[in-house]
């Protein structure tokens, strides 16, 4: 166990309308093995009994804070408690996922010793009662990289991905940031831009961290918004990297970028959406590909490269094909 325990870590747990997950999550964070925490509870408006729970954990532990305000989102409730925290170091655990009990103590160990900006670990999804793969590979091994490697490696999902959870955080990471709210992939809209400002990174491969999956999670949706927020993400994403890094950086974002929008293209041509509410988009990435001729292929996966050049070059097909597939799937 880390012997002196004096750096205090916020945990932020926006809850909303969890009752049947919040002990799981907030035992967890009981549980650790570091002591020096203060477990922020933003009740964001529930309507069901999780403030109840909340106020039973504030009896009974006095490094629970609870604050209750009007539902905002998961974006506003998280802004809330940056904006009340305390700690040296910041991390965010959703309330329907919880962490292994020496999470914060071997992160922040590392994070400590290395004297970097952020600490990141492995996350298992699960679905509460049997765990299924990592969201990256479990290599077991610890990574220190500096800015540009940091941004590869997350361009890549090679050990982390547009997820905030699953990170420890210099509370100096969030100055003049805060989640945009309002939209969906709110993640996905500040994850690149916390990690630019880091000069050094810590990953942990081993994940400490198990991601619950139920139904009506924000990927599963059938809501245009909340597509168009998605390519709105990659769309911000890449233009910060080009602006920001050299090309090379560049054409990983582009392909990131191209991944989305195949993603997004399968979803409206499913659902029944016009191209015309993604037209810019589609019209912007023909124009980038076109002029300045990357290489962004070789990042993309054989499914997806195959996916990207229908849709490209062969569009009626692409949408045949589309259509076809979600049918099978019904």
């Amino acid at each position: 166990m880390y012997d002196n325990n004096k750096e205090k870590v916020s945990i932020i747990v926006p809850v909303y309308n969890v009752e049947n997950y919040l002990n799981r999550c907030v035992d967890s964070l009981l549980k650790q093995t570091y002591k020096n925490l203060e477990i922020i509870l933003v009740d964001d408006g529930s309507s069901d009994n999780s403030v109840n729970v909340c106020e039973e954990y504030l009896r009974r532990d006095d490094r629970i804070v609870l604050y209750k305000k009007e539902n905002g989102g998961q974006s506003s409730a998280r802004n809330y408690g940056l904006d009340k925290m305390t700690g040296q170091f910041v991390m965010f655990v959703d309330s329907d996922d919880w962490i292994h009990e020496k999470t914060i103590e071997i992160m922040l160990i590392h994070l400590l010793k290395e004297k970097a900006d952020i600490v990141c670990c492995g996350i298992m999804l699960t679905d509460g009662e049997k765990t299924y793969n990592s969201m990256f590979q479990n290599k077991k091994k610890i990574r220190i990289l500096n800015n540009e490697d940091t941004m590869i490696t997350f361009l890549k999902n090679d050990g982390t991905s547009s997820n905030v959870v699953a990170r420890i955080y210099k509370k100096e990471i969030f100055e003049g940031e805060r989640f945009e709210e309002g939209r969906a992939f709110e993640d996905a809209a500040i994850s690149y831009r916390l990690l630019a400002k880091v000069s050094k990174t810590i990953f942990i491969d081993e994940a400490y961290y198990f991601y619950f999956q139920r139904p009506g999670s924000t990927m599963g949706r059938r809501d245009i918004k909340i597509r168009l927020d998605e390519l709105k993400a990659a769309d911000e994403r890449y233009k910060y990297i080009k602006k920001h890094y050299k090309k090379e950086i560049a054409e990983i974002a582009f392909a990131e970028y191209v991944f989305d929008m195949v993603h997004v293209r399968q979803c409206f041509i499913r659902d029944g959406y016009d191209d015309k509410y993604i037209q810019k988009f589609i019209d912007y990435i023909q124009k980038e590909k076109k002029e300045l001729k990357y290489k962004y292929s070789k990042y993309l996966n054989n499914r997806k490269k195959v996916e990207a050049f229908f849709m490209f070059h062969v569009s009626t097909l692409f949408k045949m094909i589309t259509k076809v597939c979600a049918k099978v799937r019904m």
